[in-house]
């Protein structure tokens, strides 16, 4: 690793460690979540529950973080569905909707050239199966002279409630702007990233992902609602076209979330 690069990454470190420490401080204070409950395990968004690589294909391989997006953006001829839960209430439970736990169906679709990838999505919930429109545009491909760029939107048409002390108010609509550089080796890469948001990311957010081999990585994160973490685990080689990725996560440190994603490059 170079000086520059090990600066780089010195900088990153600290400042991340400085968003957990906030995070896990508000969660130490705040009282219950009522805060976009339906975006609170899954945003849509490039790198929720499975990886995409710096060149725009999707898959196992990859950075990840289970709600915050990386800037890593799919680019053309590639396609994700993924199904997840998340539990309402601590333990866990096999149901995809009611009190106990939200389920999400998200189908993504990218366009345009590697590096400057252009994602959108189409995200429903369990509960009455609203839509939900996200985007995303890779505005600076990674570098040697800097990280990938991105920016996006979650809830472009205000189909769903911030909060549920507002359930019939649309008004989830939310922005960011996202930098995503990968440290460490080729064999065990560290993707870190960092962005500042609005609604749904107001503030200051960022993740951490370490890859353990080209199947499994570890994620945590700091989404400006809380701490989270997640585990995925791709079921073909990475080589293949296509993927299957298993994800298992928790949220807020005591929330529970598991989905399925199948991912594939034309």
């Amino acid at each position: 690793m170079s000086k520059c690069s090990r600066i780089r990454a010195s900088g990153l470190s600290l400042v991340f460690t400085a968003l957990l420490v906030a995070g896990v401080t508000a969660l130490a204070t705040a009282g219950p979540q009522t805060e976009y409950k339906e975006f609170r395990y899954h945003s849509g968004l490039p790198g929720n529950n499975s990886g995409v690589t710096a060149d725009g294909k999707v898959g196992a391989v990859g950075a990840v973080q289970m709600c915050v997006p990386v800037a890593y953006t799919p680019s053309k001829n590639t396609y994700v569905i993924d199904a997840n839960v998340g539990m309402q209430k601590s333990g866990l439970t096999l149901a995809y909707r009611g009190t106990e736990a939200n389920g999400t169906l998200n189908f993504g679709l990218g366009f345009g050239r590697p590096g400057r990838g252009l994602y959108f999505s189409y995200m429903v919930t369990a509960y009455q199966w609203e839509p939900v429109y996200n985007v995303q545009w890779q505005v600076r491909p990674k570098d040697d002279a800097g990280p990938a760029i991105a920016i996006g939107g979650i809830d472009l048409t205000n189909q769903r409630a911030s909060s549920s002390k507002r359930p019939f108010v649309g008004d989830a609509r939310s922005y960011y702007v996202v930098a995503t550089e990968q440290f460490g080796s080729e064999e065990h890469p560290i993707y870190a990233t960092l962005g500042l948001g609005t609604g749904r990311f107001k503030g200051a957010f960022g993740g951490l992902c370490y890859r353990l081999d080209e199947k499994l990585a570890l994620s945590a994160e700091y989404d400006s609602l809380g701490v989270n973490g997640c585990v995925t685990y791709g079921l073909k080689e990475p080589t293949s076209d296509s993927n299957l990725v298993l994800f298992f996560g928790i949220a807020d440190l005591d929330k529970l979330s598991y989905g399925l994603t199948y991912t594939k490059n034309n």
